[in-house]
Protein backbone atom coordinates (compact mmCIF):
# COMPACT_ATOMS: atom_id res chain seq x y z
CA UNK A 1 0.00 0.00 0.00
CA UNK A 2 1.36 3.76 -1.05
CA UNK A 3 2.04 6.05 1.57
CA UNK A 4 0.97 9.40 1.34
CA UNK A 5 3.66 11.97 0.56
CA UNK A 6 3.85 15.37 2.52
CA UNK A 7 2.73 17.72 0.31
CA UNK A 8 4.32 21.36 0.86
CA UNK A 9 1.95 24.35 2.34
CA UNK A 10 -0.20 25.94 -0.47
CA UNK A 11 -0.50 29.09 1.73
CA UNK A 12 1.86 32.07 0.71
CA UNK A 13 4.49 32.54 3.15
CA UNK A 14 3.95 35.59 5.33
CA UNK A 15 7.27 37.50 4.38
CA UNK A 16 6.64 37.44 1.20
CA UNK A 17 3.13 38.98 2.01
CA UNK A 18 4.72 41.64 4.46
CA UNK A 19 6.98 42.47 1.05
CA UNK A 20 4.95 42.76 -0.90
CA UNK A 21 2.33 44.87 0.97
CA UNK A 22 5.21 47.08 2.24
CA UNK A 23 6.08 47.80 -1.95
CA UNK A 24 2.34 48.81 -2.36
CA UNK A 25 2.62 51.05 0.60
CA UNK A 26 5.12 53.07 -0.53
CA UNK A 27 3.36 54.10 -3.74
CA UNK A 28 -0.07 53.91 -2.32
CA UNK A 29 -1.14 55.69 0.84
CA UNK A 30 -4.70 53.51 1.77
CA UNK A 31 -2.37 50.13 2.28
CA UNK A 32 0.41 52.50 4.01
CA UNK A 33 -1.76 53.33 6.77
CA UNK A 34 -2.20 49.82 7.91
CA UNK A 35 1.76 49.83 8.64
CA UNK A 36 3.12 49.53 11.67
CA UNK A 37 7.07 50.35 12.66
CA UNK A 38 8.22 49.73 16.30
CA UNK A 39 12.15 50.03 17.35
CA UNK A 40 13.26 48.92 21.11
CA UNK A 41 16.91 48.63 21.96
CA UNK A 42 17.67 47.84 25.80
CA UNK A 43 20.37 46.75 27.68
CA UNK A 44 24.07 47.92 28.54
CA UNK A 45 25.69 47.68 32.38
CA UNK A 46 23.80 49.74 34.94
CA UNK A 47 26.12 52.58 34.66
CA UNK A 48 26.02 52.03 30.61
CA UNK A 49 22.41 51.51 30.09
CA UNK A 50 20.82 52.65 27.08
CA UNK A 51 17.13 52.43 26.16
CA UNK A 52 15.06 53.82 23.00
CA UNK A 53 11.68 53.34 22.62
CA UNK A 54 10.14 54.35 18.91
CA UNK A 55 7.06 53.60 17.08
CA UNK A 56 5.33 55.04 13.98
CA UNK A 57 1.64 54.55 12.34
CA UNK A 58 0.74 54.13 8.83
CA UNK A 59 -1.17 57.61 9.21
CA UNK A 60 1.79 59.06 10.15
CA UNK A 61 1.79 59.48 13.80
CA UNK A 62 4.46 58.49 16.14
CA UNK A 63 6.25 58.71 18.90
CA UNK A 64 10.17 58.55 20.44
CA UNK A 65 11.97 57.96 23.73
CA UNK A 66 15.29 57.42 24.51
CA UNK A 67 18.02 57.53 27.67
CA UNK A 68 21.34 57.08 27.80
CA UNK A 69 22.80 56.59 31.25
CA UNK A 70 26.80 56.38 30.25
CA UNK A 71 26.08 59.93 28.15
CA UNK A 72 23.61 61.46 30.20
CA UNK A 73 21.27 62.17 27.47
CA UNK A 74 17.66 61.84 26.93
CA UNK A 75 14.73 63.10 25.13
CA UNK A 76 10.72 62.23 24.44
CA UNK A 77 8.37 63.51 22.21
CA UNK A 78 4.46 63.27 22.53
CA UNK A 79 2.69 61.53 19.74
CA UNK A 80 3.65 63.97 16.60
CA UNK A 81 2.98 63.51 12.71
CA UNK A 82 6.45 62.76 10.79
CA UNK A 83 6.11 64.00 7.11
CA UNK A 84 4.86 61.68 4.50
CA UNK A 85 7.85 62.12 2.66
CA UNK A 86 9.98 60.85 5.43
CA UNK A 87 7.41 58.09 6.29
CA UNK A 88 7.90 56.94 2.69
CA UNK A 89 11.98 57.28 2.35
CA UNK A 90 11.25 54.96 6.26
CA UNK A 91 9.62 52.34 4.63
CA UNK A 92 11.88 51.80 1.24
CA UNK A 93 15.00 51.25 4.12
CA UNK A 94 12.92 48.46 5.90
CA UNK A 95 11.72 47.32 2.22
CA UNK A 96 15.72 46.40 1.35
CA UNK A 97 15.67 45.07 5.12
CA UNK A 98 12.79 43.03 5.23
CA UNK A 99 14.25 40.55 2.19
CA UNK A 100 17.03 39.81 4.65
CA UNK A 101 16.96 35.98 5.77
CA UNK A 102 15.48 35.21 9.25
CA UNK A 103 18.06 34.66 12.35
CA UNK A 104 18.01 33.11 15.30
CA UNK A 105 19.21 35.91 17.97
CA UNK A 106 22.00 35.13 20.50
CA UNK A 107 23.85 37.56 22.46
CA UNK A 108 25.95 37.96 25.38
CA UNK A 109 24.49 39.43 28.97
CA UNK A 110 24.64 42.76 29.05
CA UNK A 111 24.48 43.25 25.12
CA UNK A 112 22.33 46.70 24.21
CA UNK A 113 19.57 44.55 22.14
CA UNK A 114 17.37 46.12 19.50
CA UNK A 115 14.50 44.36 18.36
CA UNK A 116 12.94 45.87 14.80
CA UNK A 117 9.09 45.32 14.05
CA UNK A 118 6.84 45.70 10.94
CA UNK A 119 3.56 45.15 10.77
CA UNK A 120 0.59 45.14 8.17
CA UNK A 121 -2.33 43.90 9.61
CA UNK A 122 -1.61 40.16 9.94
CA UNK A 123 1.70 39.82 8.69
CA UNK A 124 5.11 40.53 11.10
CA UNK A 125 8.04 40.63 10.86
CA UNK A 126 11.08 41.19 13.99
CA UNK A 127 14.32 41.74 13.04
CA UNK A 128 17.15 41.23 16.18
CA UNK A 129 20.42 43.07 16.32
CA UNK A 130 23.63 43.67 18.67
CA UNK A 131 22.93 47.76 18.72
CA UNK A 132 26.20 48.89 19.91
CA UNK A 133 28.28 48.92 16.92
CA UNK A 134 31.72 47.76 19.36
CA UNK A 135 29.73 45.07 20.45
CA UNK A 136 28.12 43.72 17.33
CA UNK A 137 32.09 43.25 15.99
CA UNK A 138 33.23 41.55 19.23
CA UNK A 139 30.42 39.29 18.79
CA UNK A 140 30.65 38.72 15.82
CA UNK A 141 26.66 39.92 15.28
CA UNK A 142 27.60 43.37 13.24
CA UNK A 143 24.01 43.58 11.14
CA UNK A 144 23.51 43.69 7.58
CA UNK A 145 23.67 46.33 5.33
CA UNK A 146 19.89 46.29 4.86
CA UNK A 147 19.48 46.38 8.57
CA UNK A 148 21.95 48.73 9.29
CA UNK A 149 20.20 51.08 7.05
CA UNK A 150 16.36 50.92 8.39
CA UNK A 151 17.86 50.88 12.25
CA UNK A 152 19.55 53.93 10.96
CA UNK A 153 16.58 55.64 9.52
CA UNK A 154 14.58 54.73 12.55
CA UNK A 155 17.24 56.68 14.77
CA UNK A 156 16.92 59.66 12.09
CA UNK A 157 13.49 59.55 12.22
CA UNK A 158 13.62 59.07 16.48
CA UNK A 159 16.49 62.37 16.64
CA UNK A 160 13.99 64.31 14.69
CA UNK A 161 10.79 64.09 16.76
CA UNK A 162 12.66 64.05 20.13
CA UNK A 163 14.89 67.35 18.71
CA UNK A 164 17.99 65.90 19.80
CA UNK A 165 21.32 65.63 17.47
CA UNK A 166 22.09 61.92 18.52
CA UNK A 167 19.69 59.46 19.61
CA UNK A 168 21.97 56.34 19.26
CA UNK A 169 23.57 54.41 21.61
Amino acid sequence: MEQKKKQPPTAVPEQDSLREKLALSIKDEDVRRHFAIKMNVRGGMMSQRYSFDFSAAGDGTAKCRFESALTRRKGESRKKGLAAGDLVALLRKLERAVQLPREQPRFLPDTVVGILEVSHGTSLRRFYFAADPEQAKTQGKVPPRELLQAVDAVYAAGAKLTGKRRVKP
